[in-house]
């Protein structure tokens, strides 16, 4: 399931009837009345997966995936109802894509009364009012969130600099073996609990690259989060060109008409513990492992792919058995 979240100021509606129940069968056209012309309400998401972001991502559209997490401030400028919406997408951005858009559906109508209306910029509201919230925060503090600046709260270091001990691969596959059930793999290889497949040591760290062979999957691995370094399409070509442009924005459908896919357009460079991964895209990422030792698992979380195998074992070791690894995924150093 994917939830493509936008928050639209409702038009020509009699507030009193706001909140009146909207039935499934005339939603479609009532939201096409009242939630379409509006003004459209900035997400100020400052965090991702329980991760703050070092800078804020203002968004019109948060499309959000299985297991995403996202933590955005929100203010409504103004009185008046609001819709809150699931928002039709486009077809590169579902798991199971079908022949046209992801529809439309109604979430939620909110109704915004008494405060004061907000003049000007709601980003420079929003900061304004974190700082004047907080009396006693450092002035270093509030300037950094002035600037946009994260920093501060961010748990996460930069990893983009940092030596890098191996590189391994990871790639989600649906197989059909002639005459067996489909196999739902990852390196090749089904699950098996009693089977390590990779070893890292404490104290190093990793770059790893996700794709997907066979369909769109989700990469969710616990405990260590990573570093998104780079997104690459499925012709090899990074999507973030050298002039800061994101080459998704320029998608076009099947008949050539624009199909932009905003997801993938504010990552680089973001901490995450799961990502959407886009058939024969590649994800590059980066982790370090710094606090524990011990097992945990990586799997897709597409719940029927993980529960028929499509999942592997990390143990994290200490220095001292990083001469007896032996993995049975991908591994180049």
């Amino acid at each position: 399931m994917i939830f493509a979240l936008q928050i639209i100021k409702a038009t020509n509606i009699d507030p009193t009837l706001a909140a009146a129940p909207v039935g499934a069968a005339e939603q479609s056209n009532w939201v096409d009345q009242h939630c379409k012309s509006g003004e459209v309400v900035p997400q100020w998401e400052f965090a991702l997966d329980g991760l703050t972001r070092k800078r804020a991502s203002v968004k019109s559209l948060n499309i959000l995936q299985p297991a995403y997490r996202s933590d955005a401030l929100i203010a409504f400028p103004s009185e008046g109802v609001y819709c809150v919406l699931d928002q039709s997408v486009q077809q590169s951005s579902v798991i199971n894509p079908g022949p046209g858009q992801k529809d439309t559906r109604l979430l939620a109508l909110v109704k915004v009364t008494g405060g004061t209306s907000v003049q000007g910029d709601l980003n420079a509201y929003i900061t304004n009012s974190l700082i004047s919230a907080n009396p006693g925060m450092p002035g270093g503090v509030a300037q950094q969130l002035r600037d946009d600046d994260l920093t501060a709260f961010a748990p996460t270091t930069d990893l983009s600099q940092q030596p890098v001990a191996a590189t391994r691969d990871v790639a989600f596959n649906i197989s059909f073996p002639v005459g067996a059930p489909l196999r739902f793999e990852v390196n090749g290889a089904v699950y098996d609990p009693s089977r390590v497949d990779f070893k890292p040591v404490l104290g190093t760290t990793e770059d790893w690259n996700v794709t997907s062979t066979l369909a769109a999957h989700i990469f969710h691995i616990h405990v260590n989060p990573f570093q998104i370094l780079d997104i690459k399409d499925a012709k090899g070509v990074s999507i973030f060109s050298a002039g800061g442009h994101c080459t998704e924005l320029d998608l076009k459908d099947k008949n050539g008409n624009p199909a932009p896919d905003p997801q993938y357009c504010d990552l680089k460079g973001v901490f995450r513990d799961t990502i959407f991964v886009k058939q024969n895209y590649h994800i590059l990422q980066r982790t370090t492992y710094a606090r524990y030792i011990g097992e945990f698992v990586l799997h897709c979380h597409i719940l029927d792919h993980e529960d028929q195998g499509m999942m592997l074992n990390v143990e994290v070791v200490p220095n001292a058995e990083a001469s007896a690894i032996k993995t049975v995924g991908h591994i180049h150093h």
